[in-house]
């Protein structure tokens, strides 16, 4: 079982009704029609995709070359084997005798006709920049080549010719004129002969981002479609430019990073946090990329509260809540490292801006600017039965938290080392065990701390990532490269690939299930389980585990360990996940379709609005004023069946009575909601 991340839209290519679309995470197959979606590659960066005539579809990869996939064979083609001398692909485009013609990041550009590789470069061609960011073949079958130092190069077979454009080409566009429109980090540039023009926020109605990054496509109507990376989208028809953002449209975020146009005229925008959304002119219809609410960012950390609802932790884009049924993703620029659930439900976040507190609403910093907490750099916390939050801090010592005082203990004022704290555990008894970085272990009792340090003389026993204590007492100790250690408050028993079959002496994180088997993360090597005399190690060699990299790990009663890594969530049990107990909530499948009243109701302005599914179907949620004209599509997907839950943000529109209806297979139903400003 795995959820995947979304990941910033790369690239766009239409097959039929399928649209491919390449994220920094995957390769999604979506059906425009019926919403059906399919995975590919998941955890590698899809950098560019072109289909050929065939229907096979070729496939850029970053660090890993060219993948050509039929629909049943995947075939890879890189600088190990074949001549393809560089694996940074950034472009691929397949002209009208079917040649396949590569952009790369430093050797230029690369000719497959099926057969035979032809290498261009600076030094044997033309070309005047090895760095490739762009490849268009137009409709005579000429080559049009954007490059990183803003040359828009053009190549008809034979000859080769070259222009200054602007500074790094992103993007190119040909009307139906033959006009050539450029994307680069200056503006738009418009190419009509020897005639260029460019358009910046400066000189046009361009908004002003502070990402110089833009994106074109022309529809069949010539209106130019223009991403601003961090300023949305724009419609320009030679005349008037219009300006779509997330505040005026239903645009989901300002950052786009990819714009495709299919034969119906529809628009598809991709943006940088993975969202992808259909405009046709009159409706934005959002759809999902991937199954979960994962953001492109790595997971740090994973909690579970007290109601068994699974927390992330990312690195840099706001924590995410999965309940085992709806995932929910607070965003928020910062850098979660651990996380922790009070009695109350308050989320406690270390960060590098101190530790914050959030309330499923509202966050709270607490940091050495207005609070008694002594370290912005937080790097570990926990609470313990009595609701004491305890907070490691980066050579700023241990901190308790009671929701009044602060206390600081570090080596001036107690016998705490000097040292950052990496991790935070209980014992039964609720003592404390620390995990630091140069001090070994550390033990606080309430009144009194004692220090142990590894037997043995490697430095690398004393840096401790990795602490768990199980039903024996027992502490487990991950280190920085002396292997796995036990710890039973006398006696130390050290595992390392000298002495055991351990498979790896980096042991960054442990998890210990219900039955006591110890399940780590090592160096890249998926996860490791240890029973006591045997160790096996699971990968995407050998199980459903989707990546190697894995980030954290955490054990749930029911025997399921939830995996986090580069690309998602995968949830692994040695035979088989218990999908009915995931975290422990019931998440059986619905008897009956059903569409139930929003709550609160009336509203102002956020209610949520719950529906079921007892099998896999498109489903579509709109709300209409009671004129029944259209006023927004909150879903337009293929959903798995299940009980779904969303909220519904009306501060754009006025007081009154709306209409939302549910249409999914042969079933519909609607329900009035009512908005109270």
């Amino acid at each position: 079982m795995h959820f995947y991340s979304r990941g910033r839209v790369e690239a766009q290519a239409f097959e039929n009704e399928y649209l491919w679309i390449g994220t920094a995470n995957m390769l999604t197959k979506l059906n425009r029609f019926d919403g059906q979606k399919e995975y590919f590659l998941p955890g590698k960066c899809i950098t560019s995709i072109a289909v050929d005539s065939q229907k096979v579809k070729w496939i850029g990869v970053y660090s890993e070359g060219l993948m050509k996939f039929d629909g049943q064979t995947w075939m890879k083609f890189d600088h190990l084997n074949s001549p393809l001398p560089d694996s940074m692909i950034t472009s691929v485009a397949v002209d009208q005798k079917g040649n396949k013609w590569i952009g790369m990041k430093s050797s230029g550009l690369a000719k497959f006709d099926g057969q035979s590789w032809t290498i261009f470069n600076k030094s044997n061609s033309g070309l005047p920049d090895n760095f490739v960011t762009k490849v268009l073949v137009d409709q005579q079958g000429i080559l049009w080549i954007g490059t990183a130092y803003g040359k828009l190069v053009k190549f008809d077979g034979e000859n080769w010719s070259s222009d200054s454009i602007a500074n790094s080409i992103s993007s190119i566009a040909i009307d139906k004129k033959g006009v050539k429109w450029v994307g680069s980090n200056d503006g738009i540039v418009k190419v009509d002969g020897g005639i260029k023009t460019l358009f910046s926020y400066r000189n046009s109605g361009l908004p002003f981002a502070d990402h110089t990054e833009y994106h074109i496509a022309v529809d069949q109507s010539w209106n130019k479609w223009i991403g601003v990376l961090g300023a949305g989208l724009v419609k320009f028809n030679d005349t008037t430019w219009t300006v779509f953002n997330d505040s005026n449209s239903g645009l989901p975020d300002n950052y786009v990073t990819d714009i495709a146009i299919d034969p119906q005229g529809n628009k598809w925008i991709g943006t940088d946090l993975g969202s992808l959304v259909k405009y046709d002119g009159q409706t934005w219809s959002p759809y999902i990329t991937t199954n979960s609410a994962l953001p492109h960012s790595y997971i740090r950390a994973i909690c579970t509260d007290s109601m068994g609802v699974k927390w992330f932790c990312t690195d840099a884009m706001g924590i995410v809540k999965f309940d085992g049924k709806e995932w929910i993703h607070y965003p928020k620029n910062l850098t979660s490292i651990s996380m922790a659930v009070d009695q109350e439900g308050n989320k406690w976040v270390a960060t590098l801006d101190g530790i914050a507190k959030f309330n499923d609403t509202t966050w709270t910093f607490y940091n050495p600017s207005n609070s008694g907490m002594p370290d912005y750099l937080v790097m570990s916390v926990a609470v313990d039965r009595k609701g004491n939050k305890w907070i490691g801090t980066d050579f700023k010592g241990l901190v308790k938290y009671d929701g009044k005082t602060w206390t600081q203990y570090y080596e001036r004022n107690s016998a705490f080392p000097r040292s950052r704290v990496n991790i935070i555990v209980f014992d039964k008894s609720d003592t404390i065990w620390i995990g630091t970085d140069n001090a070994g272990l550390v033990k606080f009792d309430g009144q009194t701390f004692t220090s142990y340090l590894i037997p043995g003389e490697e430095p690398s026993l004393r840096s401790i990532h990795g602490l768990a204590v199980d039903e024996q007492g027992n502490k487990w100790i991950g280190t920085s490269g002396g292997g796995l250690v036990k710890f039973d408050g006398k006696n130390w028993t050290i595992f390392n690939k000298s002495n055991s079959a351990i498979p790896d002496n980096f042991i960054t994180s442990i998890a210990i299930d219900s039955k006591g088997n110890k399940w780590m993360i090592g160096n890249n090597r998926g996860v490791i389980k240890f029973d006591g005399n045997n160790y096996t190690v699971y990968s995407s060699a050998n199980s459903d585990i989707k990546f190697d990299g894995v980030t954290a790990l955490e054990a749930d009663p029911r025997g399921n360990l939830w995996i986090a890594g580069y690309g998602g969530l995968s949830v692994f049990r040695e035979g088989g996940v218990v999908l009915s107990e995931v975290s422990g909530i019931d998440i059986r499948q619905p008897e009956n379709y059903s569409l139930k009243q929003n709550y609160p109701n009336p509203f102002n302005p956020t209610t949520t609005i719950s529906y079921s599914i007892p099998e896999n179907s498109l489903v579509k949620l709109i709300v209409f004023d009671l004129l029944g004209r259209e006023v927004t599509t909150l879903v337009n997907d293929f959903l798995t069946a299940g009980s779904h839950t969303l909220k519904f943000n009306a501060s754009g529109l006025p007081s009154g009575m709306y209409i939302y209806t549910l249409q999914a297979g042969k079933f519909r139903d609607s329900k009035k909601l009512m908005l109270v400003k």
